[in-house]
C-alpha cells in the first residue's frame, strides 16, 4: 500500500478543515458567555483588541483540539495557530508563520517562457554554511515546513545536505524540481532522506512541454525523472501553469498523471512576472479560467482516489460562511500571514510570485522582517484592499491573489482580476 506523505497543498487544506471546526467550537464558546454587541464588535474591528481574559479561552480550546487529535500534522498546524496568537495577537487573519518557499539557487538547466525567477537580479546563491545556519533560525521561528526551489535545486551539489538538516530539525519538505534530473540513485536518496513531497512540472504533452521549457527533450526526461520518484514511492505534485498555448492539452496531462502514478495535480494561473511578462497575450480569458473551474470541480470526486485536484479558482466558495461566522480565520492567501518566500541571496519576499523586497536574511533577523516589514504590514491589512476584494465579505479568509492583482495592475493590494465570486 503506498506510504501516505503528505504535500504542501494538501497540508493547507488540512489547517483550512481545522479552521473550520476549530472556529465553530470557538463561536457556539463566545456565544455562550458574551453578549452579541461585544462579539459583532469584535468581528468587524481588529480582533486584537479581544481582552487577554478572552483570547486564553481562545487558547485553552486550542490546545485541548490538540491533546484530542492523533494526526502530527494537525497537532502541528494546530501549535502553529496557538503560537501565532500569543505572540502576535489575536487577528484576523491568524498571524501564524509556519511555511518558507526558498529559492536555494537561481541556476537551471531550463529556460521556461514563464519563469518567475527573471523578475529581479538576485546576488551570489547563498553558501552552504549560510542556509544551514538560517535553517536553524527558521526552526526557532517556528517553521514548520519549507519547500526548497530554485531555479533547479538539484544543480546545488550540497542539496542533500540541506534537505537531510531540515529533516534533521523535524521540518517537512517539498522539493519542487523540473525532474530532469532525477535519475534512480537521486530518487532513492530523497527517499532515504525522507523527503515529504515533491512538487513537479508538465506543461503540456511532448513538444509542448519542450517548447513551454525551452529545451528539446525535457518533457521525455522529466516524466523518467517523475517515474523513478514514483517508484520510490514518493508523493509526487504535477502541475501545470496553464495558458493558452497549452490548456487544450491538460486532460492529456491527467491522463498521463494517473498513468505515471503520480498523487495529485494542481493548474497554475500564469501571473506574468519575471519572463511570464511576454506570455501576458496567452493568459486565458476570464470565460475559460471560470470553465477550468467548474470543469474541476466537477471531475474531483470522479478521480478521488485515482488523482488527486487541487485546484477549485478563486472565489469558487459558494456555501462558505462569511468571515463574520468564523472566529479563527486562516486566509487562501498565505503570504505575509503563514508563509513567506527566500530568494537565492537571502533576500525575503512576501511570495516567490510577489518578489518585492522585505529584507535580506543574512543582515536582519526573520523575527523583525516579519513583523516590521512596509510590505508585509501592508499586506496584512485586509481592510485596506481595493475594488470589490475591499468590500467582500470572504477579504479576510480569502484575500485573492495578491501576486496577480500585483502583476496586471501594479498594486499588491488592488482587487484580484480572477475573482470569480464577484465576476458573474
Amino acid at each position: 500500500m503506498k506510504r501516505w506523505k503528505i504535500s504542501q497543498k494538501l497540508y493547507v487544506q488540512i489547517s483550512q478543515k481545522l479552521y473550520v471546526q476549530i472556529s465553530q467550537k470557538l463561536y457556539v464558546l463566545i456565544k455562550k458567555y458574551y453578549f452579541l454587541t461585544f462579539f459583532s464588535f469584535c468581528f468587524f474591528t481588529k480582533v486584537n483588541y479581544m481582552d487577554e481574559h478572552e483570547v486564553h479561552k481562545i487558547i485553552d480550546l486550542l490546545s485541548s483540539e490538540k491533546k484530542k487529535s492523533y494526526d502530527v500534522h494537525k497537532k502541528k498546524v494546530i501549535e502553529s495557530f496557538i503560537s501565532g496568537i500569543k505572540k502576535y495577537g489575536y487577528n484576523k487573519p491568524l498571524i501564524a508563520p509556519r511555511k518558507v518557499t526558498w529559492d536555494v539557487t537561481s541556476r537551471c538547466n531550463l529556460s521556461c517562457r514563464h519563469c518567475s525567477n527573471k523578475e529581479l537580479s538576485y546576488g551570489d546563491d547563498l553558501s552552504t554554511e549560510s542556509i544551514l545556519t538560517i535553517l536553524d533560525q527558521l526552526h526557532a521561528f517556528g517553521i514548520q515546513h519549507i519547500s526548497f526551489s530554485g531555479g533547479e535545486p538539484l544543480l546545488r551539489e550540497d542539496l542533500f545536505s540541506i534537505l537531510q538538516k531540515a529533516k534533521e530539525l523535524d521540518i517537512a519538505v517539498t522539493l519542487a524540481t523540473n525532474s530532469t534530473l532525477i535519475d534512480a540513485p537521486t530518487a532513492s536518496r530523497l527517499h532515504t532522506i525522507g523527503i515529504d513531497s515533491i512538487q513537479t512540472s508538465i506543461d503540456g504533452m511532448g513538444p509542448t512541454h519542450d517548447s513551454f521549457r525551452g529545451v528539446p527533450g525535457c518533457f521525455e526526461k522529466a516524466c523518467t525523472g517523475i517515474k523513478n520518484l514514483v517508484q520510490e514511492d514518493l508523493t509526487v505534485v504535477v502541475t501545470t501553469t496553464v495558458t493558452t498555448l497549452n490548456c487544450s492539452e491538460i486532460e492529456q496531462v491527467m491522463d498521463l498523471c494517473v498513468e505515471m502514478g503520480v498523487h495529485a495535480y494542481v493548474i497554475n494561473d500564469l501571473i506574468p512576472v519575471g519572463s511570464g511578462r511576454n506570455l501576458l497575450s496567452y493568459r486565458l480569458t476570464d470565460e475559460q479560467y471560470a470553465q477550468y473551474a467548474a470543469y474541476f470541480k466537477n471531475i474531483r470526486e470522479d478521480l478521488k482516489g485515482t488523482l488527486e485536484i487541487l485546484w477549485g479558482g478563486v472565489g469558487t466558495f459558494p456555501d462558505k460562511k462569511p468571515d463574520t461566522d468564523r472566529v479563527i480565520i486562516q486566509t487562501r492567501c498565505l503570504a505575509c500571514f503563514h508563509r513567506f518566500n527566500i530568494a537565492s541571496d537571502g533576500t525575503v519576499q512576501p511570495c516567490n510570485l510577489l518578489p518585492l523586497d522585505a529584507g535580506n536574511i543574512l543582515h536582519e533577523s526573520i523575527e523583525d522582517i516579519w513583523t516590521k516589514s512596509p510590505v508585509f504590514v501592508a499586506l496584512r491589512d485586509r481592510d485596506a484592499l481595493q475594488g470589490v476584494c475591499g468590500t467582500c465579505c470572504y477579504r479576510y479568509s480569502c484575500g485573492g491573489c495578491r501576486a496577480r492583482a500585483y502583476a496586471i495592475s501594479h498594486d499588491f493590494l488592488a482587487e484580484d482580476p480572477r475573482c470569480q465570486r464577484w465576476s458573474q
